[in-house]
């Protein structure tokens, strides 16, 4: 494909006049971000070389952050050359995990995002809006993790004030280049230093500089007519995310094919979560021969460490050291290009009749390496330096990461860890912990750190929305303004009150603050771009929306690029056809034991993409962050409750002796067992619930007739089709017609979904499976209101419980039990034959998280 423009010869995204160029010469420029450090770098050279300059002194221009580390630097150099330690996000990181009351990821990131916010801004931890028992619960673990944490190190948010402490002074004036905002401790920094030497303010497209201290960051508008001097956007719409791209891409290729000169930019909100995506779309229209591995645009933002295929694979063998090695697992690292380990394909395809589905690793590699020692002692208890040893030591002896096999991109990523490791092992504290914490903070470590190998500088520029400061462009198109993403929506910080957070200034806290940011961004890009396309998606997740108020008024775009399906560019010459299949099969697992349960009938049974995803290739869905117990949580203390009661209570007589009194100790003793530590209040308001649903249960339990509860959480083996599928079901009672299955719930059930044909709720079919004497499955529906719901034979019907009216007929029960069978078995068949087709029921796909993956949506006619 012709480009139809040279990409080797490119622009900078920054314009310099003669005022700004002479004033750079003379300071050291400071910007917000590495991205207009560099434009604004090469900008300058650029200006040299139009005045006729054959040489002239390289601009001293950087980031804050790489300019108060440089300060850092000189001082040390300075006085007796050691370098202040740097306390680091990971040894940050690290203590606040192995000091958590409850050790969740999600609140150990959300604690050290408050950790930063409190030290740039002057939090004050003694505000009364944090006298609440989770604000008193936030502080103790704030002063735990402060007194673990090395005194001599320095708080890289409290950089500025160290250097103030220190005296250390910037050689040169400074020059501050389109800062929107500072932190507090950052303003005390320019203070200390424009006391002494000169520090000038200035933003793009403005000629004047004001002298430090300033008001406002921002320029002010010129009063009047000319308040905002600016082009007239058009707005697009697409269907959806991928479409817009598709359109941006296409109209930035058709620009510089016209306008080799033009400085395009396409800006993608959320660019870090969707960078894969954005880079396929993007460069198969771009340049589809080359791929990603085209040089014809520069694509902000990477992808997490923690993603990249190198450590992925690694991560699978790790894991396997303490959850155990299957024929799945083996297989997959049989075939990996990161290991020397082909020995365990074979092994996967003829598995030891005498082992269990799932070994140990010490089973593994005696097997495979009897004359050498690879192990890992996951076991012990040792500190994560010690720990980061010992797995380097283990992955080698693996064979990892086998270097000849990597392209440069791997290569670059293999670097990015390797230097990862070392500066976590020297950055990490004594303490010990256990393999998987070890394995818990690597994880999280390295899922913080962005990876993106290195890319030349390109006319066409793919960013986020952030990046866009101080750029300027000649066509600008921005996707993703839709009414619920621009403004985006604000929400309160778990650990900072939201009023804390607006009195000590931190940027965007209110929802206010966010319509402010939206209107000055989208005011940059109207002054800094020739022409400015804005668009959004009128779908997403099967749910309309409309663009965002802030862009509804300006025109419709005259004439939107054309959107092709299934675009596939040929390069010159190219004598072959295109052809195109469906595929909706992943691999086939072997016969045997399947793990998943019921919960993997009902994803088959939803779509069977989601089973495929979430039970062969692992994607579930994420926790979110919770300050206290979710419903999940909450619901399993009503049933490790009712399981201790029932346990010691086994028939209906010996239930009806149970008073409250006994019920709220209950429910006290299973509190006092979950491994978080909450509050009081919370503990004692969780008692009353929980009791006051337990007596409405006995309650109804007392008005049936006879029963002995006989299992108790019991693990049974239902055979499908060959497969075995282990179900743990929560109570099996025996009334005087045979065996009924009682399986608790805390949210709203209904029938619908059993009896229909074919099953959607696989969960009670199952069970009606697992025994011959069983003659009714039921729900228990304990909430607001005890009730029993299910479907029973004329047996097996529990008084005042709320059957199907499914069953007419005598053998309807048989009739039933078989048709569960036969649907139960084709799920279990087309799950175990890799059948993964983007099929999904109404409804399946409200919360579902796997809409990128699947891109459902592009199956949808619109």
């Amino acid at each position: 494909m012709e480009l139809g423009y040279n990409p080797s010869v490119s622009h900078s995204f920054v314009h310099i006049s003669p005022t700004l160029a002479e004033l750079a010469a003379r300071h050291t420029v400071i910007t917000p971000n590495e991205r207009l450090a560099r434009e604004f770098k090469l900008a300058f050279d650029q200006y040299q070389v139009q005045q006729g300059h054959l040489a002239w002194v390289a601009l001293n221009c950087m980031s804050l952050q790489r300019f108060l580390l440089q300060q850092l630097e000189r001082h040390a150099d300075q006085t007796d050359g050691r370098l202040p330690k740097l306390l680091s996000s990971h040894a940050l990181r690290e203590t606040a995990f192995l000091n958590a009351t409850s050790p969740s990821l999600n609140q150990v990131d959300a604690f050290c995002s408050a950790w930063q916010l409190i030290h740039r801004y002057d939090i004050d931890l003694h505000n009364p809006a944090f006298a609440t028992e989770h604000g008193e619960l936030f502080r103790k673990w704030f002063q735990e993790v402060k007194q673990v944490l090395p005194e001599t190190d320095v708080l890289p948010e409290a950089l500025g004030d160290y250097l103030i402490a220190e005296g250390v002074l910037p050689l040169n004036p400074l020059l501050l280049l389109d800062f929107e905002q500072l932190t507090a401790v950052e303003r005390r920094y320019f203070d200390f230093v424009a006391a002494q030497l000169v520090v000038r303010v200035c933003s793009s497209g403005v000629e004047a500089t004001r002298t430090w201290p300033v008001t406002s960051l921002t320029a002010q508008q010129v009063s009047g007519p000319q308040a905002l001097v600016g082009c007239t956007p058009e707005v697009a719409r697409y269907d959806n995310l991928n479409n817009e791209l598709e359109a941006a891409a296409s109209w930035a290729r058709s620009i510089k094919t016209t306008s080799p000169t033009a400085t395009v930019g396409i800006v993608v909100p959320n660019l870090a979560q969707n960078y894969a995506r954005v880079q396929r779309q993007v460069a198969a229209i771009l340049d589809p021969a080359q791929g990603s591995l085209t040089q014809t645009f520069d694509l902000s933002a990477g992808l997490a460490l923690s993603d990249q295929p190198l450590w992925r694979h690694a991560s699978v063998l790790l894991n396997a050291c303490v959850e155990g090695f299957d024929p799945e697992v083996c297989a997959a690292l049989g075939n990996s290009n990161f290991f020397d380990l082909s020995a365990l394909t074979e092994l996967s395809n003829h598995w030891p009749r005498h082992w269990q589905l799932t070994v140990s690793g010490q089973d593994v590699f005696q097997r495979l390496l009897p004359d050498e020692d690879v192990s890992l002692d996951v076991n012990g208890a040792y500190s994560f330096a010690e720990w980061m040893a010992r797995c380097r030591g283990f992955l080698s002896a693996c064979g990892w990461p086998q270097l000849n096999s990597l392209g440069s991109t791997g290569f670059q990523a293999y670097q990015s860890l390797e230097e990862s490791f070392n500066q976590y092992a020297l950055d990490s504290l004594k303490q010990t912990m256990t393999f998987t914490q070890m394995l818990t903070l690597i994880n999280a470590s390295l899922g913080s750190k962005v990876f993106a190998p290195e890319r030349p500088h390109a006319d066409i520029l793919v960013l986020g929305e952030l990046e866009t400061t101080g750029l300027s462009f000649s066509h600008l198109w921005v996707c993703g303004l839709d009414e619920n993403s621009f403004p985006g929506k604000n929400v309160a910080h778990p650990f900072i009150p939201r009023r804390v957070a607006q009195a000590a200034g931190v940027p965007r806290s209110s929802q206010a603050d966010e319509l402010i940011f939206a209107q000055r961004r989208l005011d940059h890009w109207r002054t800094h771009a020739g022409e400015l396309v804005l668009s959004y998606s009128a779908q997403t997740q099967q749910h309309e929306q409309l663009p965002s108020a802030l862009i509804s008024k300006f025109p419709a775009m005259s004439a939107p690029p054309t959107i092709r399906q299934n675009v596939v560019e040929q390069t010159p010459g190219a004598d072959s056809c295109v052809e195109s299949f469906i595929d909706e099969r992943g691999p086939a697992i072997p016969q045997g034991e399947v793990r998943g349960g019921t919960g993997l009938l009902r994803a088959q049974a939803t779509c069977p993409f989601k089973a495929f995803a979430q039970y062969q290739l692992g994607l579930s869905q994420p926790d979110e962050v919770s300050s206290f117990p979710d419903a999940l949580t909450r619901g399993n203390l009503l049933h490790d409750t009712l399981f201790d009661l029932v346990r010691r209570h086994s028939t209906q007589d010996q239930l009806a002796t149970l008073v409250p009194a006994d019920v709220r100790r209950a429910c006290q003793q299973t509190l006092e067992r979950h491994p978080r530590e909450l509050p009081g209040l919370f503990i004692e308001q969780e008692i009353e619930r929980l009791t006051t649903l337990i007596l409405r249960w006995l309650k109804l339990e007392a008005a049936r007739a006879p029963f002995a509860a006989v299992y108790l959480e019991e693990s049974f083996v239902l055979e499908l089709h060959s497969y075995q599928f282990s179900i743990r079901v929560d109570r099996v009672d025996r009334i005087d017609g045979g065996l009924v299955v009682i399986d608790y719930k805390t949210g709203q059930v209904n029938l619908s979904g059993i009896t229909s044909s074919p099953t959607r709720d696989p969960q009670l079919p199952a069970y009606s499976l697992i025994d011959t004497e069983i003659v009714g499955v039921y729900f228990a529906e304990i909430r607001d209101k005890a009730r029993l719901l299910g479907v029973a034979d004329e047996t097996g019907r529990i008084e005042g419980a709320q059957s199907s009216r499914a069953l007419q007929q005598a053998d309807s029960w048989l009739v039933h039990r078989q048709r569960w069978q036969e649907d139960l078995s084709q799920l279990a068949e087309d799950y175990a034959s890799g059948y993964a087709r983007v099929d999904p029921v109404t409804g399946a796909c409200r919360y579902c998280h796997l809409a990128d993956l699947c891109r459902v949506e592009d199956q949808v006619e619109y």
